[in-house]
């Protein structure tokens, strides 16, 4: 695992170092957060199993908490690169809605295709 030093405000403050367990595209899932979200999980396991159920929920618990963590930075990473599409960018720069703009594009494209 990777150790990340975040920047402090003064030279005198103490070194705050996070472990970085996983890297998606870029994007960090510190040990903190993961553990964050197990701690989340484990909550909701106890208030809905007990017993062998919950057992075997909390056993599975850890995997599925950090697959759902790294198909969530996944997913932010998609949107972000979907926000920046050519049809996103006209859509903003003519304030025009989906159904619109691909009216627009399939015109020019057929227009492309008889030339």
């Amino acid at each position: 695992s990777h150790r990340l030093a975040a920047p402090t405000s003064s030279p005198h403050a103490a070194e705050v170092v996070e472990e970085i367990l996983v890297i998606v595209n870029g994007r960090f899932i510190s040990r903190r957060t993961f553990q964050q979200a197990v701690e989340q999980e484990h909550a909701a396991l106890y208030r809905q199993f007990s017993g062998k159920e919950l057992d075997e929920k909390l056993r599975d618990a850890s995997e599925k908490t950090l697959q759902g963590l790294i198909d969530a930075r996944l997913i932010e990473d998609k949107a972000e690169k979907a926000k920046n599409s050519p049809q996103k960018r006209l859509e903003q720069m003519i304030d025009l809605d989906e159904e619109q703009v691909a009216a627009i594009l399939k015109r020019w494209l057929l227009r492309e295709e008889l030339a």
